[in-house]
């Protein structure tokens, strides 16, 4: 069998056999005798004769085992499926359960996911393999953007259309006039972005949270030539809306 790659407990174990089998090869003949099948298994992998009789009770309904399945029951069972074992219809439903968490406002990281679909019964997996999991359904762990979630509003596109027709009318006016630029960004009182599960459904955007901090607008004017000298302006916002103009 080719391709496989063994655990250490399976290459430890092939290795007390080459060796016992070697040094059956130089005695010339069997160490023990034939006759003792339990004998020469605990001898030969190094395992008590208790755990070969446990096992044989074990595996005594099962077939009997071909070279191609030799390392298939060496290997210790995996006991939680691998991200790519998961079925399309669990994937779905993880993905839903991260939007949900996101439309709750509720902190997500892969710990606190891993405990929802457990406790939902919904998937048991251990966080790296879930980690792996959010990364075949495209999230990324990354700098939140909440820009991102008000550019892909239709209110929102609507207002950019608007502003774009307007623009590109003055442009081609016959009476120039210099146009001034409106530039805003915002900044929460508590510190620079935090990072978050993504994907590139709005749905993932995260909402500001109240450990944020108060939010504060940032306001600048200018022209193509430069800003406009002290009109910059910073104010603190009272509304609860991402978006607060009007």
């Amino acid at each position: 069998m080719t391709g496989r790659r063994l655990s250490s407990c399976c290459q430890e174990l092939v290795s007390r056999l080459l060796m016992y089998f070697e040094q059956e090869k130089e005695n010339g003949a069997p160490l023990l005798t034939v006759d003792a099948v339990h004998e020469r298994v605990a001898n030969a992998s190094g395992i008590s004769m208790g755990t070969v009789y446990n096992l044989k009770l074990k595996n005594k309904a099962t077939p009997t085992v071909t070279p191609s399945s030799t390392a298939t029951v060496l290997c210790k069972p995996r006991a939680m499926p691998k991200s790519r074992d998961v079925s399309e219809k669990i994937k779905i439903v993880v993905g839903n359960v991260i939007y949900e968490m996101y439309k709750g406002k509720k902190h997500l990281t892969a710990n606190s996911l891993q405990e929802v679909l457990e406790h939902r019964n919904i998937l048991q997996t251990s966080s790296t393999s879930l980690r792996r999991l959010l990364h075949l359904l495209g999230f990324r762990f990354k700098k939140d953007d909440n820009r991102r979630a008000l550019v892909e509003k239709n209110d929102i596109a609507v207002l950019l259309f608007s502003f774009l027709r307007k623009y590109q009318t003055i442009l081609t006016c016959s009476l120039q006039r210099d146009i001034v630029f409106l530039d805003e960004t915002w900044i929460f009182s508590k510190g620079s972005q935090t990072k978050s599960w993504q994907d590139g459904n709005i749905k993932s955007v995260r909402k500001p949270e109240g450990y944020d901090g108060k939010r504060f607008i940032v306001l600048h004017a200018g022209t193509r030539n430069s800003f406009i000298a002290n009109v910059n302006l910073i104010f603190s916002s009272k509304s609860s809306k991402n978006y607060y103009h009007g």
